[in-house]
């Protein structure tokens, strides 16, 4: 008999650029674990469950039951697969301190050298959760970008992604002689100005 906190899906892929998945309502409380206002859920494959995937739950499927998993390509899962979706031990899922990506080819890189500035509001816009070993794949201005999640503080099955996190990317030798940098932009610097974004198109909308 299967574990309550634990479901069968089938994986169904929507078209986003995004990781975060969606479940049915009424799983939704029994699946999820809340971490610093982020539910997030463990999905095993079926057929092999030592292959783990950590995701937030960007939303809830309200008009169905069928036991179904929306997720877009980004998070790695095909359609129509067998999954389990489970709840995490709170202790395997930390709130990130530091994570260190590296990008996956030199195209990568060089994707990063032209939008260094723009790498953290985009994952931050795509990606709650990252796990050691992780490939990232995100878009920055429809351009695709792949990152490989090589550390994260603490040292978790999975972090969550939070205002103070500091964000580093560590370049491979091959690709530059000075092989790491922070980015510049911290994340709670875009979360502010985000913020201050939002205040003012709402101020003028009551104008």
């Amino acid at each position: 008999m299967m574990a309550t906190n634990q479901l069968l899906c089938t994986v169904k892929l929507v078209p986003s650029n995004n990781h975060f998945i969606r479940l049915p309502n009424t799983y939704l409380a029994s699946l999820s674990v809340n971490i610093s206002g982020i539910p997030v859920v463990q999905i095993l494959l079926a057929e092999n469950t030592s292959k783990s995937y950590f995701c937030s739950v960007g939303g809830s499927l309200k008009l169905t039951t069928d036991q179904v998993v929306e997720v877009g390509p980004s998070v790695g899962l095909k359609n129509n697969a067998s999954v389990l979706v489970q709840k995490p031990e709170e202790s395997e899922v930390g709130l990130a301190v530091k994570v260190v990506v590296s990008p996956a080819s030199f195209e990568d890189w060089q994707i990063l050298e032209l939008n260094q500035r723009r790498v953290e509001r985009s994952v931050l816009d795509q990606v709650r959760i990252v796990q050691p070993g992780q490939k990232l794949r995100i878009n920055i201005h429809r351009i695709p970008l792949v990152l490989i999640v090589k550390d994260v503080k603490p040292e978790r099955a999975a972090v969550v992604l939070q205002q103070m996190t500091e964000f580093v990317i560590d370049v491979p030798d091959e690709f530059v002689n000075d092989n790491s940098f922070d980015i510049s932009e911290p994340i709670q610097e875009y979360e502010k100005k985000h913020a201050e974004t939002k205040k003012d198109h709402d101020d003028s909308k009551h104008q």
